[in-house]
């Protein structure tokens, strides 16, 4: 009984807690940031029909100016965000897929943007799909673990 009288005052403090509408951080995801260096890593051996399809999503939820560059865009892109925007980036995979190692590539995307923002990657294909929420080169270290 005791039990069960405990319960039932923790499940409801812990409702009164979550209908408070309180929130403990900005809005700003710990992954945001303004300047991004990101690419994509090969995703398989055999490329199916269909091909493989990139994508990158960038989402604000202040309005921003976010400029992209890199070696298909040519000349620096810029897009017009209004808050509480997700926009999603299609590029060709022959031109950003990274498919040889040990070797230094000119195939990542620059993304700078005047207001915080979150980036993340899809490589995708049938049957398989990669993805990542980027980390923004200010949150970047020089100490990297790897967990496979």
């Amino acid at each position: 009984m005791a039990i069960t009288l405990l319960l039932m005052l923790f499940y409801g403090v812990m409702s009164i807690q979550a209908q408070n509408g309180k929130t403990l951080t900005n809005g700003i995801s710990s992954y945001a940031g303004r300047y991004f260096l990101i690419g994509f890593m090969q995703n398989e051996l055999i490329v199916l029909p269909g091909g493989i399809r990139l994508t990158v999503h960038i989402s604000t939820i202040r309005p921003t100016t976010v400029r992209i560059a890199g070696p298909i865009t040519g000349p620096s892109q810029y897009l017009q965000l209004a808050g509480d925007t997700v926009v999603e980036l299609r590029f060709p995979a022959d031109k950003l897929e990274m498919f040889e190692s040990e070797k230094i590539q000119s195939r990542s995307i620059e993304i700078e943007s005047d207001q915080p923002i979150s980036v993340s990657g899809i490589s995708s294909q049938s049957l398989s799909t990669d993805g990542y929420s980027a980390i923004p080169v200010s949150k970047w270290g020089r100490e990297y673990v790897i967990h496979s």
